[in-house]
């Protein structure tokens, strides 16, 4: 991810889906790495009540308390991914034993995945974060969640997800070929990707994202796209995230 930080107001870039996907007034807390588990990873440092200016995830709370015991010893639901460029599972847990997650693909039944999340805490009774990428699927996924220990405790399970951003004029996903970004002297950020449709030429786009006076980000396209393929429904246009909630 490719982070744009003006004077109040930053903003976040994925290059897997060449999309500005979360805009918010205020900071950044840097913590950690990036990677599936046990990780205490960057996070948004909101400055006010309205200070989210943009967000493209999609936050679904599945369960608020889960306790694994011997009598109850398995936590099962469906995720829909319909509509989904990527799925993340984030939840916190108890114990130093791992709990496993089996994922079934809703088209035949079979286990396309699994995994078990990661204990590095000193205490059974110690809270432990942990994020997981989902396998991209287009249909829903059964998950099965079990423990060999007992008491297992997980909580503020939520299933984050990333809509798909360029579309077809069919409606179908655009594949994207991100090609790097560039920092310009005057502050701005150059994002440079192709859109790759099945049918006919790649066509490449530069998105410069510059800072406002009032501290905000300003965003456009140096030359919008002309093949019918669009960016969250709507032909790409340009975009301006004030820095304050009383600025013009």
């Amino acid at each position: 991810m490719v982070l744009i930080e003006s004077r109040r107001v930053c903003a976040v870039f994925d290059p897997r889906t060449c999309d500005l996907v979360m805009v918010w007034r205020g900071g950044l807390d840097q913590r950690g790495k990036v990677h599936d588990f046990s990780q205490q990873t960057s996070r948004p440092r909101l400055a006010d009540r309205d200070a989210v200016l943009l967000d493209r995830h999609d936050d679904m709370l599945l369960a608020e308390t889960i306790r694994l015991d011997d009598d109850q010893p398995v936590f099962e639901t469906t995720l829909g991914l319909a509509g989904t460029s990527d799925a993340w599972l984030w939840f916190e847990e108890t114990g130093r034993t791992a709990a496993r997650f089996d994922m079934t693909s809703g088209d035949d039944g079979s286990t396309c995945s699994w995994f078990e999340s990661a204990c590095h805490i000193t205490s059974d009774t110690d809270w432990q974060w942990n994020l997981k990428r989902l396998p991209r699927t287009q249909s829903a996924l059964q998950m099965r969640v079990t423990s060999a220990a007992h008491p297992k405790l997980i909580r503020n399970m939520r299933l984050l997800r990333e809509t798909v951003a360029w579309t077809t004029p069919t409606g179908l996903p655009c594949p994207v070929r991100w090609r790097g970004y560039s920092l310009l002297a005057d502050g701005s950020v150059a994002l440079r990707f192709d859109l790759v449709p099945a049918a006919g030429a790649a066509t490449r786009l530069v998105q410069r994202l510059s800072p406002r006076a009032d501290g905000g980000i300003d965003s456009a396209f140096a030359d919008p796209p002309r093949t019918g393929v669009r960016l969250h429904g709507e032909i790409a246009g340009s975009m301006s995230f004030p820095g304050s909630i009383d600025a013009p």
